[in-house]
């Protein structure tokens, strides 16, 4: 099975969008930061830190603008897509899908609380942490013939495991979801578990 562009572009979109509000936040911010201090420009030793601050600020405005244009220009791919070949509902129904079963597979990543002196400490599974990493790249497209759903496999042994005991859960919780549509059992096909949903 092929990932579709929704698949290929997701992840891809949820990182342009960050890293441009990122940037913008920056900018605006380190305007203002920069109408505060511009009387330190008035100091020969702060004059250059005052040069390098614009010139980092120009970078991230015009990286986020960059950053902005891809992601339009993706997300107006798909909307195009998705009027041509099948519903537009679809589109956002898939992206709240997708959101919800990463909030479902998510794993509780605190362990159990070691005790130094009087402070309790708690402490990290890096299982979970591992696990939670692939997991949280999961995608569930829904269209108008098919739900599909892909589930990057962790590479840690344990991690895996985690992912081969939910299985059955997984399945349950998609087709709970997407009742109009039967499901096959999750497959794994190179790195990734692939559940897909057919209407009966």
């Amino acid at each position: 099975m092929k990932k579709t562009l929704f698949m290929q572009t997701f992840n891809l979109n949820c990182n342009l969008l960050f890293l441009s509000t990122f940037g913008y936040l920056f900018t605006l911010i380190s305007g203002v930061l920069k109408s505060n201090i511009e009387f330190l420009g008035q100091l020969e030793s702060m004059n250059n830190i005052l040069i390098y601050f614009d010139k980092i600020r120009e970078f991230t405005f015009i990286a986020s603008t960059f950053f902005t244009v891809l992601f339009l220009i993706s997300i107006l791919m798909e909307i195009i897509f998705r009027i041509e070949q099948d519903n537009l509902t679809n589109y956002f129904k898939s992206i709240t899908a997708t959101f919800q079963l990463r909030r479902f597979t998510s794993q509780n990543q605190q362990g159990e609380v070691q005790e130094n002196g009087s402070l309790l400490i708690p402490t990290f599974n890096p299982v979970n942490r591992d696990f939670n990493r692939a997991a949280n790249k999961c995608i569930v497209e829904i269209t108008k013939n098919g739900v599909f759903v892909i589930i990057k496999i962790p590479q840690p042994q344990q991690a895996q495991k985690i992912l081969k005991d939910m299985e059955s859960q997984l399945k349950e919780e998609i087709a709970s979801r997407n009742p109009d549509f039967y499901f096959s059992s999750p497959r794994r096909i190179k790195n990734y578990l692939w559940i897909t949903g057919s209407k009966g």
